[in-house]
């Protein structure tokens, strides 16, 4: 199995390199490949030595959640605004409209949104810091948040273990504004450096936080410790971006149609009967331990 690395508190505290101007030429990072890749994710995470960030520093450093300083440059965070501004529609939970979210999304699988070259600069670094494949991001989602917008208590893992691309097990969240109040990240099982219950994120921008949605010794399970709420604004706009990555590829079946990577799935094995269809012999359930894509004996 490989695992996704997790960041180790000395080298994001200590760890200096490159400038803005420098990140044009970002090391690609891991191999992209189309085949399966098993990833962790509650090991430890390392910068490598050869990443191109703009100053991160840690600002807290939890069992589960990372925080970094200066992850998107100004240049970068208009960059998502202004490809999104013509193409935000109502967020979705649950594949519907929800009173548990009520923010504006705009999903960047457009060309004018992938395409954009600080949008794929961004898209490469963070591959780059988790040490994952390409493939296995989602396309990036950018929010907006108007004032008295929320999302409530959840969590991100909606992705049943037999969907080809498997469970989401790590979640990049980026801020590209700073609000004037409101729209903290609020983790209220996760426990602060200093021992108490449930941290609050301070939206900055620039700045980003990284969690993981699956337990390291079981990544097929959720780990619930990372359930999570955006705040509500109480002025001004909060923008973000959500980068979701999963265990297995997630583009390849994506970008050929396929059903399972645009809905949420549940449970240990498909009940659907087209669901059924679609993965018998070709992805694993819960209970199999052939990497998907091949067919099971």
């Amino acid at each position: 199995m490989v695992r996704v690395p997790w960041l180790t508190a000395a080298a994001a505290a200590t760890h200096r390199s490159g400038s803005p101007a420098a990140c044009s030429g970002l090391p690609s990072g891991p191999e992209e490949s189309r085949s399966p890749r098993r990833v962790g994710a509650d090991e430890r995470l390392r910068w490598r030595s050869g990443s191109c960030l703009r100053s991160p520093i840690r600002l807290r450093l939890t069992i589960q959640v990372v925080e970094l300083h200066d992850f998107v440059t100004p240049a970068e965070a208009a960059a998502f605004q202004r490809v999104c501004k013509p193409h935000f529609e109502r967020s979705l939970a649950g594949d519907q409209l929800n009173p548990v979210r009520t923010s504006f999304q705009c999903w960047c699988n457009f060309p004018g949104c992938f395409m954009d070259e600080d949008v794929h600069r961004v898209t490469r670094r963070i591959n780059h810091v988790t040490g994952t494949n390409f493939d296995n991001g989602e396309d990036i989602q950018i929010v907006r948040y108007e004032p008295g917008q929320f999302y409530k208590v959840h969590h991100d893992q909606n992705t049943a273990v037999w969907a080809p691309q498997g469970p989401r097990v790590l979640t990049f969240f980026m801020y590209l504004n700073t609000p004037e109040g409101g729209g903290e990240t609020w983790f209220p099982q996760v426990n602060n450096v200093n021992g108490s219950r449930g941290i609050m994120v301070q939206p900055r921008a620039g700045s980003a936080i990284l969690w993981p949605s699956t337990l390291d010794a079981a990544p097929m399970h959720a780990d619930h410790r990372t359930n999570h709420a955006a705040q509500p604004v109480t002025q001004g706009i909060k923008f973000g971006a959500n980068m979701w990555i999963h265990q297995f590829d997630f583009k390849t079946p994506s970008e050929r149609g396929c059903q399972l990577t645009y809905v949420n799935t549940v449970g240990n094995v498909p009940r659907d009967p087209e669901h059924i269809k679609l993965t018998k012999g070709y992805v694993p359930d819960y209970e199999t331990g052939v990497e998907p894509g091949l067919r099971a004996a």
